[in-house]
């Protein structure tokens, strides 16, 4: 009888070991908090990348449809629209500034094989 209550003893010690549920609620509620501080703040990289993706998508729309396709947006500062041929290729090379961020993101868009990248 009496070694049942030793080891029963033994077992409620070493279940006190680790976080109470308040420990466990406080850092949960810490790391929530830095996650959507973080997300609520989009970064001018994501900006410009979202720009180069809907650029990309109008160069492969082109080449599926084996036709003319352009991309315009008012946030972009070009003096030409962005055209792609019915292959992909680009008509103008250009240097696209972006107003929507803080930095001076620009997009660099070269003439023929349609590559373009953020400066």
């Amino acid at each position: 009888m009496e070694r049942k209550y030793i080891f029963q003893m033994d077992k409620l010690t070493t279940m006190n070991k680790g976080f109470t549920l308040l420990e466990m609620m406080v850092a949960l509620v810490a790391i929530s908090t830095i996650m959507i501080t973080q997300a609520a703040i989009p970064s001018s990289e994501f900006v410009a990348y979202r720009y180069l993706n809907e650029i990309t998508s109008v160069q492969i729309n082109a080449i599926h449809q084996v036709k003319r396709l352009c991309y315009e947006n008012a946030n972009l500062q070009t003096n030409y629209p962005i055209c792609f041929n019915g292959k992909g290729n680009s008509n103008r090379a250009q240097t696209i500034l972006i107003n929507d961020t803080i930095e001076n993101n620009r997009i660099l868009i070269y003439l023929g094989a349609g590559k373009h990248f953020i400066k």
